[in-house]
């Protein structure tokens, strides 16, 4: 946490030697709500699984004129991706000289709610139709993160089938980190007060916690959004 949030400031700090005398009256203020995807990516050793779902955010931002065609933004945000994953296996095994196949489907849920403060860069190009942002951004885990697992296992052997369901919820917020950092990249359309984007958040923390971390694991996490913004 200290070292992520001694990154953060580093970066923070210079973006703001942009502004070596800002304007503050022409500070402005504004709302802004996004949907898209949120994905977590699982690497291990050579093996990468990706979890992925539905995202939306709201949340409130400052924007600052700084240098010529260039804004500094502060952003707050409140972030939800409902991650979900499907696993099918197959095996065959024989019990009493009788082969039987054994076919497992297993389907995971799990919320990750996150508070995120991106600080970009923005700068509006082409008589301010056309923008582009960039910058650093702290996220923190609110929320817990409850795991909810199915599983169907069925049986195939000489004519007879069985099929079986297991369900199965746990709390399992102390396996993530409370912070992370990443980076945000995006572009879209000014449009009067409501400007139109596309932005991608892109992870450069591991997920887990210290506590649970598994050697030769990293845990990732990425979105894509497309966004709007009203500025009062």
């Amino acid at each position: 946490m200290k070292k992520i949030a001694f990154v953060f400031a580093l970066l923070l700090c210079g973006v703001w030697q942009l502004a070596a005398q800002p304007d503050f009256s022409e500070l402005k203020f504004g709302v802004r709500t996004g949907i898209g995807l949120g994905s977590v990516t699982i690497s291990y050793d050579d093996d990468n699984t990706f979890q992925s779902g539905f995202l939306y955010s709201v949340g409130a931002y400052a924007e600052l004129p700084v240098w010529r065609v260039v804004n500094l933004v502060a952003e707050v945000d409140f972030e939800h991706t409902s991650v979900s994953d499907e696993s099918k296996s197959m095996a065959v095994e024989t019990v009493g000289g009788i082969s039987a196949q054994i076919l497992s489907t297993t389907w995971t849920k799990y919320p990750l709610n996150y508070l995120r403060i991106p600080i970009l860069a923005r700068a509006n190009i082409l008589d301010k139709i056309l923008y582009v942002e960039a910058g650093p951004q702290l996220g923190f885990l609110v929320g817990n993160v409850d795991t909810y697992t199915r599983s169907r296992v069925t049986t195939i052997a000489a004519g007879y089938s069985n099929t079986t369901d297991t369900e199965n919820t746990s709390e399992d917020s102390d396996h993530f980190k409370k912070a992370h950092f990443a980076f945000d990249l995006g572009w879209g359309f000014n449009l009067g007060q409501v400007s139109l984007g596309v932005r991608a958040c892109i992870g450069a923390s591991d997920l887990q916690a210290k506590d649970y971390k598994v050697d030769g694991m990293r845990v990732g996490f990425t979105t894509l959004q497309i966004g709007a913004r009203y500025t009062f």
